[in-house]
């Protein structure tokens, strides 16, 4: 019994395993070779990589502009279109028509008027059935009247043209309908104007009397 007593204090003096075993994995851990990033080949950078470097590198307010670089006006005036250095350009844009500023171009085309309706405080001015206080319901029977209301081609006209409020503008598309009902109005296009009197006068003159066939 005295030897065994012996023997276990000697093999607690050791460590144990678990103990061990920490130190080993750092010891085989640091057993491995260390690469240093020195020794080590550079990979040659392709073109693209280098390109994308080289703009990184360089700011963009050191870069000219193409106003700058070119001037600002053509030798007979016109303005020059300026661009910016991070602007996308068509192969057209850099053509010489393209270069002129739009307002002075000599074939510039005009800026379309967009016409709007009328607001409530302009249909006071611009609405005439308004300003006169008539029904237009009662003028079914006056083709001349409606007429005003019809394109060239029979469709009624929009509110940005008439100048009606919205109430007088279903009035009038209401009586143009009638209109056509009783047949005072044609389906498509506007009222000949070959039979008014006011045509006739215009078309004969004053002293003329031209008879009834040729008319």
């Amino acid at each position: 019994m005295a030897t065994n007593h012996s023997l276990w204090g000697i093999i607690r003096q050791f460590p144990s395993p678990s103990a061990l075993r920490p130190a080993y994995r750092c010891l085989r851990f640091s057993s491995q070779p260390i690469h240093h990033a020195e020794n080590e080949p550079k990979k040659p950078m392709s073109l693209s990589n280098l390109v994308e470097k080289e703009v990184k590198a360089t700011p963009l307010s050191s870069l000219p502009t193409f106003g700058s670089q070119w001037g600002k006006f053509f030798s007979d005036g016109s303005r020059r279109l300026s661009f910016n250095p991070s602007q996308v350009l068509k192969p057209s844009d850099l053509q010489l028509e393209n270069l002129i500023h739009p307002a002075d171009r000599e074939n510039r085309k005009p800026r379309p008027v967009v016409r709007r309706a009328p607001t409530k405080k302009e249909v006071q001015l611009t609405d005439p059935f308004l300003y006169y206080n008539i029904n237009i319901l009662r003028e079914p029977y006056n083709p001349d009247l409606l007429a005003n209301f019809i394109t060239p081609l029979g469709r009624i006209k929009k509110r940005a043209l008439t100048g009606l409020s919205k109430g007088n503008q279903k009035k009038v598309a209401k009586a143009i309908r009638r209109a056509r009902c009783m047949g005072f109005l044609p389906y498509f296009g506007k009222p000949l104007e070959r039979y008014s009197e006011d045509h006739q006068q215009r078309r004969d003159g004053p002293g003329v009397d031209l008879p009834p066939f040729a008319r």
